[in-house]
């Protein structure tokens, strides 16, 4: 075989070897970053929050609408639930998401049921509900934030 041959087939061989070693098999295992640690359960916090932001936003026009034109408010209301809904979080931050989609939930009914002319205690009754299930959802954010 000839030098050049020999060679350029030693670099092939090399660059071939080199290119089937994963990083982790030349420093050992890498660490799998933890969703909940501090820096990565920021961003988390931040989509809820945006999306309760824009919840609240839409409930204080909700609650300035007259009865007859509720519909879209309503509809708004339920688009932002379900962004909520569709928000991909860390196990540890499910409980903050559960409760929030819970407290959206039940202030939608609440409309619902202002805008079917239910009796006021029905009314009422549902709004309280939403009410207590914020604090519930205030709670959890807290517990979140306080674990970082």
């Amino acid at each position: 075989m000839s030098k050049p041959i020999f060679f350029l087939s030693l670099v092939l061989l090399l660059i071939a070897l080199s290119a089937s070693c994963s990083p982790a098999l030349l420093g050992g295992p890498t660490p799998t970053p933890d969703p909940c640690s501090p820096g990565e359960i920021e961003q988390y916090l931040d989509a809820i929050r945006d999306v309760s932001r824009r919840f609240d936003d839409a409930l204080t026009l909700a609650n300035s609408t007259p009865r007859m034109s509720l519909p879209p408010a309503i509809a708004d209301l339920q688009t932002i639930r379900r962004e909520a809904e569709d928000l991909e979080v860390p196990v540890c931050a499910v409980s903050a998401k559960n409760a929030l989609v819970t407290y959206m939930n039940a202030t939608i009914d609440g409309f619902i049921a202002f805008l079917s002319d239910e009796p006021d205690t029905k009314v009422n009754a549902a709004f309280k509900k939403a009410n207590e299930l914020s604090k519930d959802y205030l709670e959890a954010m807290l517990k979140l934030g306080e674990s970082q």
